[in-house]
């Protein structure tokens, strides 16, 4: 009974024994584990779809074409029979020679494996210890620079030029270097690396180092030699031996390398490689550079210099260079392995070039004497050009050089930005403002300056032009021949840089305009941008007005196929409405003017027997001058000027001149005949070439002209007057001047030119000289005039076509009123000599004057 208390007793519990709390302990732990665990597989199974969804595409990196070693062909079409027809091989000129594994030395690869590497032949692509390792230095801070990419990591690197300091880099790269691993052999891997990184000193790939470094094949590379190149690859910029200076350390970057090296070859010698007499030979062989004084040059150098001297086309250049950013930009190679995929991978590109438009510019091009101009520093006059058939829209011929070539991929002045001056304005003001309605080719503009631009005493009037003064009212037509700057400025004034900024880079392309060309003045309306532009940009641009106002983007190459005629890159041809067919068909009109009439600032690239549009440019001290051409067959850019910005001292514009003798070889033999650029929109007006208004009986000047259908205008001009000046100033005539004449007068106040002008021109004072302030003094003491004027208003050389606007803001002539009495004895108009309002006469007599000025001066309107 006690026993059985004792046993039910609340007060007593029951001690556990020690394996039970740890059978217990054990099941929370072990809970705990399979809770991770399970966790662990489902992040896992997640990361791996994850992998084999978003990544699985981007996985293959295919290195087939880089180690083919077959040079690629570039075909051109024959314009007569349309068969494709070989051009010419690739051939690389870069400093990179790929060499076959079995040709390098196996201490190189060895020496590779060991400072790299050193499990290379033990894991599939990537060294879980060795990534790690590096992912706890890097959480807990170290700065330690161990890395964990493996060789095979580091070819994917270097394939695909992606150095992304991301996680998804990371597990991209590790997840290709698994798959390259299943796809390439280890001596493919290490052949692909030994020809692929770079070995400081301008050297890729093992046999441009050991060209550079020790002027020999890689095959002849002793131990000692190879470890002090391959030493260089963890970190060029300090172990390059080339390099010149000292560290921060005092050491020199030659001394750095020998460390480097004995690093490499301790490695070799811990892992194997070397022996004990080979490790010791190597360590105190004394390495001899190409500069060291002891060096003796071997025939290798002299094949390498032979081999050099003869280059590819500057269009052939300009064709690798569009494939090389293709192949980048859409398959995600890096910039040197395209180039070496070119080079060895024996791909077909399907260019644009016509060849025979081609030899005539590089031949042209190549002849010095045909730009034969030097600067005061020595520099020769350069020039870049680009040919585009009208039809296609495809780039046909370029150059980027004048005189003899010094090299493979020299600088190209077809293709990079240069200043262009006025050529800019039928693109960037006067089409654009066609097209938008602002103006049309019956409008007339004020050449006449816009502002005083500069501090207060340094004043200057803007902006001027090539030619002396100003023009004042001129036709749209007489704009362009003349490149009138105040025109162009005004007319983008109405148009608004944005739309004009716009239209350059919506509708025409043109990639090289910044944000500060928007507000910059003169920058859109005169051409002075801020980068430039390019001649084969303002090509294609200017092309769009011949093909009725379809813009083509320009391209050098149709289509590029692999070795197993795969298509991998498709260059399709892009076209897009730039302008209305009506706007193309008035730019084409312009542009004749501007070579084919009197005074036309590009008669110069006139030769007979084909119809010719184009437009001249300039820049500030003729730094630069421009011209773009156009013919119903082809559209050519040319760009003139110095590498270091110099004022161009030569007869005429040299860049027409250059773009005549090209052009008019190319075209020889072929028919003349006119743009075919559609007229259908258009409508005939005959409109006064004075207001650009329809023409009434009292306008001097008519022309008749085509424009859109719906913009003629609906007025009759009305603005024409007659008033009497004085011979001598030219102000208005008083009763005083012994002699005058009668002259034609513009009146902007009439109602109809009003409502379609509402313009009135604001006269610029330039500062009084000395002279005229003495003048004016002198004027004042004999009560000629009671105040000092603002200054010498500018004045446009208009000839017979006067503002009568400005003619009373000069006022009336008092030069010979000194000789009479200054107010008219009576006002004719007037009954009463005494005004009421008036004290002793002073205000009769003003307001008398008044009228009679108004009266004397205006003339006799002749349209009412």
């Amino acid at each position: 009974m006690s026993e059985y208390r004792e046993e039910r007793d609340p007060r007593r519990r029951p001690r556990k024994s020690g394996t039970a709390q740890k059978g217990r302990l054990g099941m929370i732990l072990g809970t705990i584990l399979a809770i991770g665990f399970a966790t662990c597989l489902m992040f896992f199974g997640i990361f791996m779809i994850y992998v084999h969804t978003a990544l699985e595409p981007e996985l293959d990196v295919d290195a087939s074409a880089y180690t083919l070693k077959q040079s690629s062909t570039v075909y051109y079409q024959n314009r007569t029979t349309g068969e494709w027809e070989e051009l010419t091989k690739i051939h690389g000129l870069e400093n990179r020679t790929l060499v076959d594994f079995e040709d390098i030395p196996d201490h190189v690869w060895q020496a590779l494996v060991s400072i790299e590497d050193q499990r290379f032949f033990e894991h599939h692509g990537v060294d879980w210890k060795s990534t790690a390792r590096s992912v706890f230095d890097m959480l807990r801070g170290s700065d330690s620079t161990r890395g964990g990419s493996t060789i095979t990591q580091q070819v994917i690197k270097n394939l695909t030029g992606d150095n992304e300091v991301t996680i998804r880099r990371k597990v991209l790269e590790i997840f290709r270097a698994l798959r390259f691993a299943e796809n390439y052999s280890r001596e493919e891997v290490l052949e692909l690396y030994l020809n692929l990184v770079y070995f400081g000193n301008g050297a890729s790939g093992i046999q441009a180092a050991s060209e550079v470094y020790f002027g020999k094949d890689v095959g002849d590379l002793t131990v000692a030699e190879g470890a002090a190149i391959v030493g260089i690859t963890q970190y060029p910029s300090l172990y390059d031996p080339s390099r010149r200076g000292t560290l921060n350390s005092g050491k020199t970057y030659r001394e750095k390398n020998k460390e480097r090296q004995e690093t490499v070859l301790y490695k070799m010698h811990e892992l194997g490689y070397l022996d004990d007499a080979e490790y010791e030979e190597a360590l105190n062989e004394k390495l001899v550079f190409v500069w060291d004084e002891d060096y003796v040059p071997t025939d290798r150098e002299a094949e390498i210099s032979a081999a050099n001297t003869t280059y590819d086309s500057y269009f052939v250049e300009q064709v690798f260079n569009d494939v090389v950013s293709d192949l980048v930009e859409q398959l995600g190679y890096s910039a040197n392995v395209a180039k070496d995929m070119l080079y060895t991978g024996g791909y077909e590109i399907y260019c644009t070039v016509d060849p025979e438009i081609q030899e005539i510019v590089e031949r042209i091009y190549g002849e010095r004497s045909n730009l034969d101009y030097t600067s005061a520093k020595g520099e020769q006059l350069q020039s870049g050009m680009t040919i585009i058939d009208n039809t296609t829209g495809d780039v046909v011929a370029l150059a980027g050089r004048v005189g003899e070539r010094g090299g493979a991929f020299e600088w190209s002045y077809a293709v990079n930005p240069r200043p262009c001056g006025s050529a800019i304005k039928p693109l960037s003001v006067y089409a654009p403002a066609i097209d938008a309605g602002v103006i049309t080719p019956a409008s007339v503009i004020d050449d006449y300056p816009v502002t005083m631009m500069g501090n207060t005493g340094n004043e200057y009037i803007w902006p001027v032009n090539a030619y002396s003064g100003y023009k004042g009212i001129i036709t749209l037509q007489d704009a362009v021949r003349f490149s009138a700057n105040p025109t162009a400025v005004r007319v983008l004034q109405a148009l608004t840089p944005s739309a004009s900024y716009a239209f350059m880079t919506d509708r025409l392309n043109f990639t090289t305009l910044t944000g500060d060309d928007i507000t910059a003045a003169g920058a859109l309306a005169l051409g002075g941008l801020s980068r430039g532009v390019t001649t084969l940009e303002m090509a294609a641009a200017y092309s769009s007005f011949a093909n009725n106002g379809i813009y083509t983007v320009p391209r050098t190459y149709i289509e590029v196929k692999d070795h197993n005629g795969k298509t991998i890159l498709d260059n399709k041809s892009e076209s897009h409405v730039a302008m209305k067919e009506s706007t193309a068909y008035s730019m084409i009109e312009l542009l004749k003017g501007v070579v084919n009439s009197a005074g036309g600032t590009g008669t110069g690239a006139a030769f007979s027997g084909m119809t010719i549009a184009g437009k001249t440019g300039s820049t500030n001290s003729n730094c630069d001058r421009y011209f773009v051409g156009l013919t119903p067959y082809y559209t050519g850019a040319v760009w003139v000027g110095y590498d270091t910005p110099t004022r161009i001292v030569a007869s005429g514009n040299p860049a027409a001149t250059l773009w005549k003798k090209v052009m008019s070889e190319v075209h020889a033999g072929l028919p003349n005949k006119d743009f075919n650029v559609s007229a259908n929109d258009l409508v005939s007006v005959t409109v006064c070439s004075q207001t650009g208004l329809l023409a009434g009986s009292s306008c001097p000047a008519t022309h008749t002209v085509k424009v859109a259908n719906g913009s003629a205008p609906v007025l009759t001009c009305d603005a024409h007057i007659t008033v009497a000046v004085c011979s001598e100033t030219g102000m208005l005539a008083s009763d005083f001047c012994p002699v005058t004449s009668t002259v034609s007068a513009l009146d902007l106040s009439q109602p109809n030119v009003s409502e379609a002008w509402g313009y009135t021109r604001s006269l610029l004072y330039q500062p009084l000289t000395a002279a005229e302030a003495a003048t004016y003094e002198a004027q004042i003491e004999d009560g000629l005039i009671t105040e000092m004027p603002l200054g010498t208003p500018v004045a446009a050389n208009d000839g017979s076509v006067k503002l009568y606007s400005d003619l009373m803001e000069h006022g009336m002539c008092t030069t010979h009123s000194s000789l009479f009495p200054f107010w008219p004895s009576d006002d004719p108009d007037s009954d009463d000599q005494d005004s009421e309002d008036g004290e002793n006469g002073e205000e009769d007599q003003n307001g008398s004057f008044l009228d009679w000025l108004l009266n004397t001066g205006r003339g006799t309107n002749q349209e009412q």
